[in-house]
């Protein structure tokens, strides 16, 4: 094998094994945005390690008029605690761009020379842009035990959205509107406007490849969100936890990996809503996610079938699990908020992993109104690594299948629930009855 591929190869191997009530009305619950712009973005894993590791995460704001404030959260891997917040301020058509990246002397950390972010405050509290003054925040060291910084996932909220007129509106217009703000009102409600993506880089070697974020639409934040104080996808939103895990639930996941010596494959599974909550000793005590796959009897692991495949229908399905690193060998389990499978085990050179999620979800978030879904609030990603160079794309999968009982308590299901309106629905329903 090449040896620049050996190295990168090494440097992988080292650093992944080692290391409140229901949206308002039924028409406008969170979805998976089918066209890309909403008002969360979640980038479903990023590296910032040692060696060149970096991931460049890119936020637009695709509006002509509206100018708008969001949050950006980053997690930790293994309990998902949060390293990093901040806010963007974005004008009119504007885009932010910032990098997570290793420091020697930070460690691993976020750099970005955009004058969308502020980098400090001066001594008159007046915001220093990040193109006065390159923002460099270091992320914060995990207190979970075995976490770490060096990777994890990030997300994006629209906070407020605002007419300010044209792009050439004043960043600090921005910063000073959004500090007068004391509630979400109608005036400043966010807006679907927002569109990202990440570039996956290793810049010592001169790879890189993109991945669009995973969009959600009408979600609906309905708090004035501050530094420092966490923001949980599903609190103070329209939309409750549950509602954002049926919206990404999904099931039977396909996701193509290669094995020949010269390339290698990672697959990343990432739970975002699982929000682990520790003991005083660091170790997992329970979840705040309503994912019945959570189950404290299996130390909130999520237990799933795994089959491989190779490209001429050749299967094998052994007792223990052939990938690494390797679960309990009773059962395959998937036991981290970021999870990263390698397919350096695999018998087969090139083929295709199914991962299968048995469970449904019930939850009640309104006094007489529950929900069930299927699947699992998961997010993979396929990562390509070798001589062809470095690839991303997202798994394939059967969305998890929605039931309400918000009309007539029968558990009526909810088609196409990930993308399609429920008001949709309700009138199809309706038409269906006469």
């Amino acid at each position: 094998m090449n040896k620049l591929f050996k190295m990168v190869l090494l440097t992988i191997c080292m650093v992944f094994l080692t290391s409140s009530a229901w949206a308002s009305t039924l028409e406008d619950h969170v979805k998976v945005a089918p066209g890309g712009k909403g008002d969360v973005l979640i980038f479903p894993f990023y590296a910032a390690i040692d060696g060149g590791w970096e991931t460049k995460l890119t936020v637009i704001n695709t509006h002509k008029e509206l100018s708008t404030v969001a949050k950006v959260v980053v997690r930790s891997p293994v309990w998902s605690e949060e390293l990093l917040d901040f806010f963007i301020y974005l004008s009119p058509t504007d885009v932010w761009t910032g990098t997570l990246k290793f420091d020697a002397q930070l460690g691993a950390m976020l750099e970005s020379d955009d004058d969308s972010i502020v980098a400090r405050l001066d001594g008159a509290a007046n915001p220093v842009w990040g193109d006065e003054e390159v923002a460099r925040r270091a992320l914060v060291q995990p207190s979970g035990v075995f976490d770490f910084n060096e990777m994890g996932y990030v997300y994006v909220i629209n906070i407020a959205s605002f007419d300010e007129g044209l792009p050439q509106v004043d960043k600090y217009d921005i910063y000073e509107r959004y500090q007068l703000i004391t509630a979400i009102t109608d005036a400043v409600a966010p807006q679907n406007i927002l569109s990202g993506w990440m570039d996956f880089q290793v810049a010592g070697f001169g790879l890189t490849s993109a991945l669009n974020a995973v969009t959600l639409r009408d979600y609906k934040n309905e708090e004035v969100a501050v530094i420092a104080e966490e923001t949980f996808l599903g609190a103070l939103a329209n939309n409750t936890l549950m509602e954002v895990e049926a919206a990404l639930s999904k099931n039977d996941i396909a996701i193509p990996y290669l094995n020949t010596g010269d390339d290698i494959s990672m697959h990343f599974l990432t739970f975002p809503t699982k929000y682990s909550e520790l003991d005083e000793d660091g170790f997992i005590e329970g979840v705040r996610s309503p994912f019945a796959g959570f189950r404290s009897d299996r130390d909130f692991c999520v237990r799933f079938k795994l089959n491989v495949y190779d490209t001429t229908e050749d299967s094998i399905t052994p007792a223990d699990p052939i990938w690494s690193p390797a679960p309990p060998p009773e059962f395959n389990d998937l036991c981290l908020e970021l999870n990263w499978l390698v397919s350096d085990e695999s018998p087969f050179e090139e083929g295709w992993l199914r991962y299968t999620f048995d469970y449904t979800t019930l939850g009640s978030n309104r006094a007489t109104e529950e929900m069930i879904y299927t699947g699992a609030p998961v997010i993979p990603v396929g990562l390509n690594l070798g001589m062809s160079g470095m690839s991303l794309k997202y798994g394939a999968w059967t969305d998890g299948e929605v039931s309400s009982t918000a009309w007539d308590g029968a558990g009526f299901p909810v088609e196409g629930y990930q993308y399609a309106d429920f008001g949709r629905v309700q009138v199809d329903k309706v038409d269906d009855a006469e």
